[in-house]
């Protein structure tokens, strides 16, 4: 994920950018790749090096007064879910619309967008998401998380990653109480200790 990664050189962008086509699912916020190492606004349509890769770019921007309500075009939003504090005027090139603005003005922009680039995706998100926009987003991004299928309290959370011994489980208890996580049974179980 790069949001608001403003100040970025060339390179970085370009890094982004494979990594999406590598088969990553990169997703841009407001503001990435707008100035360049220096912090100075690129001479380039925005967001440079990564625009047409997203099939998107924009040219204008506003900060919100108050959260604005969203419109679904491609993903499921919730009650309540809004963009606050900015809108980028995004135009679509060659992407798919997956959510909009409810603004007689802002309207004629996407806040949401999606494209295949190479093995992979970009979704470019316009704005600042309140949390059940942010909710609603990671359930699109991630409808079947790779613990999903994990038996555990409440209060138990579970985080994974891969090194190059293979994926890697964080079981945190959030609770000052005791409780229990059980992993799933099933091709993807860890090894039985010995």
């Amino acid at each position: 994920m790069a949001a608001g990664y403003y100040t970025a050189d060339t390179a970085a962008l370009e890094k982004l950018r494979d990594y999406a086509a590598a088969g990553g699912h990169l997703v841009l916020g407001p503001r990435t790749g707008y100035g360049d190492e220096h912090g100075r606004a690129r001479f380039a349509v925005a967001p440079a090096v990564l625009g047409e890769a997203a099939g998107v770019h924009y040219e204008e921007f506003s900060n919100l007064r108050e959260p604005l309500p969203l419109t679904s075009s491609g993903m499921q939003l919730s009650p309540g879910a809004k963009a606050t504090y900015w809108a980028d005027g995004v135009l679509v090139d060659d992407a798919e619309v997956l959510a909009g603005y409810q603004h007689p003005y802002l309207g004629r922009f996407p806040t949401v967008t999606t494209r295949a680039h190479g093995e992979g995706r970009i979704t470019y998100v316009g704005t600042i998401p309140n949390a059940t926009f942010g909710a609603d987003l990671f359930r699109h991004l991630i409808p079947r998380p790779i613990a999903a299928d994990w038996v555990r309290d409440p209060s138990v959370t579970v985080l994974s990653g891969t090194t190059s011994a293979g994926r890697v489980y964080f079981v945190h208890n959030w609770s000052p109480d005791p409780s229990r996580g059980r992993f799933p049974p099933g091709p993807n179980s860890p090894p039985k200790r010995r």
